[in-house]
């Protein structure tokens, strides 16, 4: 009979040594949307990461992965190959972190974004170097501003290369327009254009083509 009676209090103290779950701090909500924004973003659900490191940036501006939000929804935009969105959040990113620790990444990054985003060349219509060059200028600016900042950079070699070929295209288009007086005999423009080119574009190719266009213009 004692046994029955102390059976139920023996329960009840089992009962009340389990602990109820805490509720989620606030630090602890945080994490949980950041990181289920980063398992979004590696599965390639990308509209849920955005949506995701978004609520995080405007609800919590001022935990720490407030900053890695902003970076990875340039991230997100680069992966999907929209470029002059992935280089506007990283501009934004850089805004507002300027002393985080993935700055040198995300200036690479936008100087990368915007060398994708230069039109293709496609068979139907002029080669690129015949265009507008607005959008190689801005390849070239933010390549400049990145090799500036972080000249030791791993990727710095990359950004170089990158840099020359975009001036090399710009050296075509003087080139280009060369030709174009040579075949109208307007030698005194075409020595001006390659004069230009092997001046101002010395650390490509093209320098030297003009160089040679030079000298056999001056034996005709």
């Amino acid at each position: 009979m004692k046994a029955l009676l102390i059976l139920p209090f023996m329960m009840l103290a089992a009962c009340a040594s389990v602990q109820k779950p805490k509720p989620l701090t606030h630090q602890d909500h945080i994490k949980v949307v950041y990181e289920d924004a980063e398992k979004a973003f590696a599965n390639k659900e990308y509209e849920r990461a955005v949506k995701q490191f978004e609520e995080v940036r405007s609800k919590y501006p001022y935990s720490k992965y407030a900053a890695l939000s902003d970076l990875r929804l340039g991230d997100v935009f680069f992966e999907q190959e929209r470029w002059l969105e992935a280089a506007d959040a990283y501009d934004f990113y850089l805004k507002f972190h300027p002393r985080h620790e993935n700055n040198a990444f995300a200036a690479f990054r936008i100087a990368k974004a915007y060398v994708n985003a230069k039109p293709k060349d496609f068979f139907l219509f002029p080669k690129s170097f015949l265009r507008d060059q607005s959008s190689t200028e801005d390849a070239l600016f933010a390549i400049d501003r990145f090799l500036s900042r972080y000249p030791e950079h791993e990727s710095a070699k990359e950004a170089l290369a990158m840099k020359i070929k975009l001036r090399s295209e710009m050296a075509k288009r003087d080139l280009n327009i060369a030709e174009f007086y040579i075949k109208r005999k307007k030698l005194e423009g075409a020595k001006f254009r390659l004069k230009y080119v092997q001046e101002t574009y010395s650390d490509t190719p093209e320098a030297e083509l003009a160089l040679k266009k030079l000298e056999a213009l001056s034996h005709s």
